[in-house]
């Protein structure tokens, strides 16, 4: 079962007049599962020719989808090599890129770069924990705390967006209006990171989505409207958005069942998220090439 957030999954295998029942997913303990992965991965054993009857039932307190996979084990062992191999290279990305511009932010004194450290950083622990590593790797016994973390991520993650999209788009002086409105973005974020362990899960979630979404469509507005304005800085920052916007709208379109379940449907959120991290980037060390040219030109 390809989703790690899931709170719960029932799995009852009825044999003759006997029902076993077995129950996963990130609110029970890590200890409780019987092939050590992220995923809820339910171990079936049937012989040849027999027929048996199988139920699932699933709850939880967030949105989620169901990409169920019948696999046999050495399969299912590959493939999962892969993934892991594909998550490391993805963490990979993000992990180079923060020491590359944290070396930045030391060399140059920009505050530019450390936002953009914060925001790789913000990124980085959302999807580590929406992904299901940290429950498994860091911490296998507290699946309430790991239900608050993933709120808290939520936060940080529109958060440290609407952070790096003030600072690098210069918002504060070119358009003051929309920059008020990102500071609101900052402090619905900053209240959704404080108060997780005093409203409902399902609450929180629903908010800091709805907000986290209007964040990104108002800095992907504000990007076109600047590069028409001819501000060229804005050209790698749009382009990042909107393959990470289209990232999502596959993601999002998977899970409310509109798209099918496939490689780039489940992970095109990581896929652009990656490739967003890169041209934001490109677009520091453009925003330094315009810098220095205006100051020669000057």
């Amino acid at each position: 079962l390809d989703y790690a957030p899931l709170d719960y999954a029932y799995f009852y295998d009825i044999k003759k007049e006997e029902i076993k029942v077995t129950v996963l997913g990130d609110m029970i303990p890590f200890s409780k599962r019987t092939i050590p992965n992220r995923n809820p991965i339910f171990e079936i054993k049937i012989r040849a020719e027999e027929t048996r009857t199988l139920y699932m039932k699933f709850s939880t307190q967030s949105s989620f989808t169901i990409p169920l996979t019948i696999w046999e084990s050495n399969s299912f062992y590959r493939a999962d090599h892969n993934v892991q191999m594909y998550y490391g290279i993805y963490f990979g990305i993000f992990f180079v890129m923060a020491l590359y511009n944290l070396f930045l932010y030391f060399s140059v004194k920009d505050n530019i770069y450390l936002s953009y450290v914060v925001y790789l950083i913000g990124m980085f622990s959302f999807m580590f924990v929406f992904s299901g590593f940290a429950y498994e790797y860091f911490f296998p016994e507290k699946p309430i705390f790991i239900n608050k973390l993933l709120i808290s991520t939520i936060g940080l993650i529109g958060f440290v967006i609407a952070l790096f999209g003030r600072n690098f788009l210069n918002t504060k002086i070119v358009l003051p209006n929309i920059d008020k409105l990102l500071k609101i973005y900052l402090l619905i974020n900053s209240l959704i990171i404080i108060c997780e362990s005093f409203f409902p899960y399902s609450f929180l979630a629903i908010v800091g989505s709805a907000v986290n979404l209007i964040n990104a469509i108002t800095l992907f507005l504000v990007a076109i409207w600047l590069f028409r304005k001819g501000f060229r800085q804005a050209r790698f920052y749009l382009l990042a958005w909107t393959i990470f916007l289209l990232s999502g709208i596959l993601f999002f379109g998977k899970n409310f069942g509109l798209l099918p379940n496939t490689f780039f449907t489940s992970h095109g959120l990581e896929i652009g998220s990656a490739l967003e991290a890169i041209l934001f980037s490109l677009a520091l060390a453009d925003r330094i090439n315009i810098i220095k040219k205006e100051k020669e030109e000057s």
